[in-house]
């Protein structure tokens, strides 16, 4: 990273490229390494909403948003991990 900098390359262009490389390395993983078996979570994903749960509502607009934003991540690594062709 050093020697790009030294180039004239601007940090914010290479900090955005490295993060861009993440997902492109694991779809590329994908392709050297399949998944071969029939995935054990294959077709029924459980998702906890945590409705009903009078303790875990939200306090604040930014709790709510905390809590929108911690699903979320959830819900992605549950689709990355259980949805695969």
């Amino acid at each position: 990273m050093t020697a790009y900098i030294t180039l004239g390359i601007p940090v914010q262009n290479i900090v955005t490229v490295s993060m861009m490389g993440i997902p492109a390395s694991i779809a590329i993983s994908e392709f050297h390494f399949p998944e071969l078996d029939e995935p054990v979570m294959r077709g029924h994903v459980v998702v906890d909403c945590g409705e009903g749960n009078a303790k875990d509502t939200p306090i604040n607009v930014l709790h709510a948003f905390a809590k929108g934003a911690l699903f979320s991540l959830i819900l992605t690594g549950q689709v990355l991990c259980c949805h695969r062709h």
